[in-house]
């Protein structure tokens, strides 16, 4: 009733009648009482109205508020200098990288993501077969990619050369696929370390290449795209532990090669 009361714009209809049970507090007697009408004299239906008129709308005042000038801020026409707010490290997330000879690699991210995951896998299960992996990661690639991509990641986890990377000796501390994310320079920095490894004074940084057309006469020229990437990723692990030494290497799946860099 409230609500109807308050909201009506020009009419509002009521109508009721006593309830079965007499109640002296009913909306009922409190509307007939209204119109100065006693409840038990109401023996037939009657209409009962009342009406007024709107408010009048008050008068407008002439008086002009004084104005005070306000001089703006001289900062405030200078132009807003935004700086981006996260800086993503992982090239094969937004590099499209022409290996030597101006030759692109059509299959460079997808053959990237598959031998990042082939070797993560053998780090964490050294005895998984070409079956069992091919098959996990069926409808990425054709069959015959998966299997290429497959040799190339079990040549580099078996190679000699780079049993100190996928073997680590007692004693020594591995990670794949690390998140890292720090400030740095008003930005965040975000990435993630394919390969680290840690003992009690040093801790080595390695990050996976994966181009397809790559030889050692083109492997300097290539690394030097990534110094920057690499001194990232060495200053978030140096936060992390200061009291280590870094050492950051590419390791190139192509031709596996782990190239040195410097930090």
């Amino acid at each position: 009733m409230y609500v109807a009361l308050t909201r009506a714009r020009q009419l509002l209809y009521i109508s009721g009648s006593l309830p079965r049970r007499g109640n002296g507090n009913s909306w009922y007697h409190q509307i007939v009482g209204c119109f100065q009408q006693e409840v038990e004299a109401l023996e037939n239906p009657v209409t009962l109205t009342r009406s007024n008129s709107p408010p009048s709308k008050a008068a407008e005042s002439t008086v002009q508020p004084s104005l005070t000038p306000v001089s703006p801020d001289p900062r405030l026409a200078k132009p807003l200098t935004i700086e981006p707010r996260l800086r993503e490290i992982a090239p094969s997330h937004n590099l499209q990288e022409k290996p030597a000879g101006g030759v692109r690699d059509e299959d460079g991210m997808i053959r990237g993501l598959v031998i990042h995951q082939y070797l993560e896998w053998l780090c964490r299960e050294p005895q998984l077969d070409a079956h069992n992996a091919i098959q996990r990661l069926t409808g990425q690639a054709t069959a015959d990619q998966l299997a290429a991509w497959w040799q190339e990641a079990r040549h580099n986890f078996d190679h000699p050369s780079l049993n100190a990377i996928f073997n680590p000796a007692a004693g020594m501390q591995s990670y794949s696929e690390l998140p890292l994310l720090y400030r740095y320079h008003g930005q965040t920095v975000n990435g993630v370390i394919d390969r680290l490894l840690i003992n009690d004074q040093q801790i080595h940084v390695i990050d996976y290449k994966t181009h397809q057309y790559i030889d050692d006469a083109h492997l300097e020229e290539i690394a030097g795209r990534y110094v920057t990437q690499m001194k990232l990723y060495a200053e978030g692990i140096r936060r992390l532990w200061p009291n280590h030494q870094i050492k950051a290497s590419l390791l190139f799946t192509a031709c596996a090669r782990l190239w040195p860099m410097q930090v």
